[in-house]
This record gives structure tokens, C-alpha cells and sequence, in this order.
């Protein structure tokens, strides 16, 4: 029996799982607006919002501090800065009194004026030279947290952005000079914005495993299907139609060293995807995308092998996902005569000739062989294999061809596994006449 004249069998792409989840996490990221006025001038503005998430609700606020970086020999004598913060897209406009600015200790207390309903100017006077005990060593010094109110009546996905539009400065330089400095324009985002926090892909601690064996231990190998369990994976359950299998889905990807996955399955709690080709060694680095916010990454054991039966039940366990040599499926209620041939379906089975590409499906003119015939146990006794090799039209899934041997006891669970590489797979069964 060779493998083009096969039909194949694919195993569903939910997977279910009985694990339990821990409650989810918010991570923050950095927000820096840079100022360059000149080789002896900048200003810098920082702030930490939460990426592709909520810096606040409607009607709250964000603050962001605002710091001034002098180059040696550098005195500030007098300062100002007009800071609006502005809607993007179909945000509504904020409101007046949206901007406020405090400022720091030991800095002169400001002057606010509103100029319109966009913004607010600072100016305060001072000495601020790096020549100063209080910033004498880095030349930088906090002015103060200008604090931004979001309207009330802001959606989620709308962003706002604080565009700081003049700077100036009477610069006191070594000669005892002073000249005005000016600014150029610059914007960043605080948002987007969001009425309720969208945490990040949590993925579970030991959670990427075998998507055939579904063993708990173990490694899984390049080309293979794995799943990954965990919370905030997805919005909702989504199953991937395309041929290569699609990297990003419904708005989910999964990478591996950095390796975009094909995605099969995603859900809230599960993916099923391929494990790259490329990646290689004994460990790899796992991350989880979930609309542009990432998981931590955690660590999967790798290994050039990692044989897995998929079965009937999704769960690793019981009648394996085989067919019968007339092409039907085995059951307790359809069982192979010994002596017959059946079709093993199972993943993790190493390298092919000709070679193939992550989210390649597997040929038929040539087929791509496995390099290693693995070795078929069938009731503890070594089964004659026919063929080894990528299932034809799938990512990710082989087909093993073998014979029954000749006189292996008939029964509804007679036992079966593969071992390729030093490897076993998990133990399932088959059905016998």
C-alpha cells in the first residue's frame, strides 16, 4: 500500500482539556516622546500606558512626566511648553480642563493659561544647568506630570495623542550667550483607549504539548502539531480553512524563536498550530499575539522526533485515528482483519525526503518520505510498515501504512505504537477481527 493511493484522515482541529486557568495578568509598556532642539538641548517625555489596551477608562486619566535633559555647560533660564492632546479618527474632542501640569520638587511653580479648548501652556523660571547639585550628573531633571482627562464619552479602540507643539528656552551656553531655542513639532499615542482592560495571552506552565499524544511530558519537534493551552488566547473559537494554514487568526499568533506558527485551531483557552521547521536545539522560546498584546514567553522542550497518535477522541488516548485497508474507519464496530493493512495517522515524526516547508502540505508526486522508518508495534509484536511519510494535502500530519501480523488476537482494543528515533509514541488501540 503506498501512500498516493491512501486516502488520509485529519484529526479535529478542537482539541478538548479538562486543565484548570489561572486568573489573568496586565502588563504595561514604555511611551517615550523624544525632543531634539539642538547638540545642546533636548527634552524628553515619558509615560507607561498598557499596549493595545486602556490607559484609562472614559472620564479618567493618564499621566505622563516631563523631563529635561541639558548637555554639560547648558543653563536653562527661562522655559515654556504648549501640550495639547488631540483626538485620532472618530474620537470625540476632549473636553476643556482636560490638561492639567504639576510641578515637580524644587521646580518653580508654573503659570497655566488655557490658549483654547486644546491646550495648555507651562512656563515656570529657574536655573536648570547641569552645573546644579540636584542633576549634576546625568543633566536631566523632571519638571513635573502633565495629567490628561479622557472624555467620557470615548469608545473602545479610539486613541488620543499628546503632541507637545513648542518648546522654548533662553540657553545660557558657556559664553554667557542666551538665545531662544524652538522645538519641532512631535505626536505620540496614549491610547487606545478601552472601557473595559484587554489582559494579555497567559499561556499555561507546561502547556505546549503533542497535539496527538497529548502527553504532559515530553518534547515536542520541528514540523510537528502541538497544542497550547492557557487563558485570553482569543476572543472566540476560530478554525483555519487555508491552504498553507494561515499564521495569524482571528487576530492570534504564535511564536516560536521568533517564528511565525501555521494556526489551526484558536480559542479562548487552546491553539493548535505547527511547530516551525526552522526552529532547532533543545529548548525554544514560545510567545502568544493576541490583537497586537503579547503573553511572557515561556520555554518547550524540543526534539528532532516526537511520535504522537492522534485518536478518535482527541485526547491521546483509546481507538487511534486508523483506516482500514478498504479506506473505511476502524472501530470496535468495523475492525481490521490481521493480515490487513491499516493507514496510522499520527504527527511528530522528523524529517522528510524531499524536505518540506513550515505550513507545507504533504505531497504525493514525490511524497515526502520520513528519513527513518519508524518502528509499528501492533498487540507487542513488530508490524511489516509500508510507508512513512507526510499525509498528502496536510501540514503537520503523517501516515503510516502497516500490516497486522498474521495471527494477533482479534478484540475491540488490541494495542498500537510507534517508536522512530528513540522516541515512542503514546500507546492507543486499534480494532481487530
Amino acid at each position: 500500500m503506498t501512500n498516493s493511493s491512501s486516502p488520509v484522515i485529519s484529526s479535529s482541529p478542537v482539541i478538548s482539556s479538562s486543565r484548570k486557568h489561572g486568573p489573568g495578568l496586565v502588563s504595561g509598556a514604555v511611551l517615550a516622546l523624544v525632543l531634539l532642539a539642538s547638540p545642546r538641548l533636548r527634552a524628553q517625555s515619558h509615560g507607561t500606558v498598557l499596549t493595545g489596551s486602556v490607559t484609562g477608562p472614559p472620564g479618567g486619566t493618564v499621566s505622563v512626566p516631563l523631563t529635561v535633559a541639558l548637555d554639560s555647560g547648558i543653563g536653562i533660564d527661562t522655559f515654556g511648553v504648549t501640550v495639547v492632546i488631540a483626538p485620532a479618527g472618530n474620537a470625540p474632542a476632549p473636553t476643556t480642563g482636560r490638561l492639567s501640569f504639576a510641578p515637580a520638587a524644587g521646580i518653580s511653580s508654573p503659570s497655566l493659561s488655557t490658549a483654547d479648548a486644546a491646550d495648555i501652556v507651562v512656563a515656570w523660571l529657574g536655573n536648570l544647568s547641569p552645573m546644579d547639585p540636584r542633576h549634576a550628573v546625568t543633566g536631566t531633571v523632571q519638571l513635573g506630570i502633565i495629567t490628561a482627562t479622557i472624555p467620557a464619552g470615548a469608545l473602545n479602540g479610539q486613541a488620543y495623542g499628546i503632541r507637545i507643539t513648542k518648546l522654548e528656552a533662553g540657553v545660557t551656553g558657556v559664553n554667557g550667550s542666551v538665545a531662544p531655542v524652538a522645538l519641532a513639532s512631535v505626536s505620540s499615542a496614549i491610547g487606545p483607549i478601552s472601557t473595559a482592560v484587554q489582559p494579555p495571552p497567559v499561556i499555561q506552565p507546561n502547556g505546549i504539548i503533542n497535539a496527538a499524544s497529548f502527553a504532559t511530558t515530553g518534547a515536542i519537534s520541528p514540523g510537528c502539531i502541538a497544542s497550547l493551552f492557557g487563558i485570553n488566547l482569543a476572543a472566540a473559537p476560530a478554525i483555519g480553512d487555508s491552504t498553507p494554514p494561515s499564521k495569524i487568526l482571528a487576530g492570534t499568533q504564535v511564536l516560536i524563536n521568533g517564528v511565525p506558527a501555521p494556526l489551526f485551531y484558536v480559542s479562548p483557552n487552546q491553539i493548535n498550530f505547527q511547530a516551525p521547521v526552522e526552529i532547532s536545539g533543545t529548548s525554544a522560546q514560545a510567545v502568544v499575539v493576541f490583537n497586537g498584546v503579547a503573553s511572557l514567553t515561556t520555554s518547550v522542550p524540543m526534539a528532532p522526533v516526537a511520535p504522537g497518535i492522534f485518536t478518535s477522541g482527541g485526547n491521546g488516548a483509546g481507538q487511534g485515528a486508523v483506516l482500514n485497508q478498504d479506506f473505511s474507519v476502524n472501530s470496535a464496530h468495523n475492525p481490521a482483519a490481521a493480515g490487513s493493512a491499516v493507514m496510522i495517522y499520527a504527527t511528530g515524526l522528523g524529517s522528510t525526503s524531499p524536505s518540506f516547508a513550515t505550513g507545507q502540505p504533504g505531497g504525493t508526486s514525490p511524497p515526502n518520505v520520513t528519513t527513518e522508518t519508524p518502528v509499528v508495534s501492533i498487540n507487542g509484536a513488530p508490524a511489516q510498515v509500508l510507508f512513512s511519510g507526510l499525509a498528502p494535502g496536510f501540514a503537520g500530519e503523517y501516515q503510516v501504512n502497516a500490516v497486522i501480523p498474521d495471527g494477533t488476537p482479534s478484540g475491540p482494543a488490541v494495542s498500537l505504537q510507534i517508536q522512530i528515533g528513540g522516541h515512542r509514541s503514546n500507546t492507543v488501540t486499534l480494532a481487530v477481527q
